[in-house]
């Protein structure tokens, strides 16, 4: 008796847990779509109500956005922008993940074929949002960067605008595999990210800030030790290609950096090919 007691009052128990996990994962707009790394930045990214809280408009401008970015988003999206529409505007470009903020709009208005492509289907509609105010065109997929469904070399372009340190290490790797797959040789691969952690930025040689940025973002501190173009080396010699360093930037004494990385294919790629 005992055990059917336990047995019969622990079911509706189990269910009532799914049914509350179910309701938070509705509340944090989470499925089962949702890479699990991201379950960690639903309150900044996934949730609806953070959608809407976090780019918020105010006579035209982000501010929320760019308080997080220090006051930054402004040159932040102006150089990222600068690489893209130079020398050429008329460039086939793909953008991984969406973002806060008018940056999206802008790309959509300058450049003749644009493809973004984000795994959180409201970031989508947000982002459709802002590119009809414009009257801009646009293509956008849901998609996992890690796993696009692209062939290779499809894209002149590829553009990564602070996505990397919001994802595991393996994430990385695999985001930076298939951007470099799938931009064609002689394109390019602009990342606009944070820059290493070093001790040229004052908050960089505050313990503090360092270890807080880490509960509020876990994904960070392991990304400020990555040396980016070496990950890039690696990364492209998995699918035959190389990258080299085109143009460089750094904002805010170089708290951040805007970097823009030639393609090209492997000497033994080549080879091959030749034969």
């Amino acid at each position: 008796m005992p055990t059917k007691t336990l047995v019969g009052t622990a079911r509706p128990s189990r269910r009532l847990f799914e049914k509350f996990r179910e309701w938070t994962d509705r509340v944090r707009g989470l499925d089962e779509t949702i890479p699990h790394y991201l379950r960690w930045y639903w309150w900044a990214y996934t949730s609806p109500w953070a959608i809407r809280f976090w780019d918020v408009r105010i006579f035209g401008s982000y501010p929320l956005i760019n308080a997080v970015l220090f006051g930054n988003y402004g040159e932040l999206t102006g150089k990222t922008i600068d690489l893209c529409k130079s020398p050429e505007q008329e460039r086939k470009t793909l953008h991984l993940s969406s973002l806060y903020g008018g940056m999206v709009a802008w790309l959509a208005r300058i450049t003749k074929d644009y493809t973004l492509i984000d795994i959180v289907p409201r970031q989508l509609d947000r982002a459709r949002q802002k590119i009809d105010e414009v009257g801009a065109t646009a293509t956008l997929r849901q998609m996992n960067a890690e796993h696009l469904e692209y062939s290779d070399d499809s894209y002149d372009q590829t553009i990564i605008f602070f996505l990397l340190h919001e994802v595991t290490p393996q994430a990385r790797e695999n985001i930076l595999s298939e951007a470099i797959r799938v931009t064609r040789p002689g394109g390019r691969l602009c990342i606009t990210e944070y820059n290493e952690l070093g001790s040229r930025h004052f908050l960089h040689r505050i313990p503090l800030f360092i270890w807080f940025s880490g509960i509020i973002e876990p994904c960070l501190p392991g990304f400020w030790r990555e040396n980016l173009l070496e990950k890039l080396e690696a990364a492209a010699a998995t699918v035959g290609k190389s990258v080299s360093l085109n143009r460089a930037a750094d904002v805010w004494n170089g708290f951040y950096r805007v970097r823009e990385f030639a393609i090209a294919l492997e000497p033994e790629t080549l080879r091959q090919a030749a034969r």
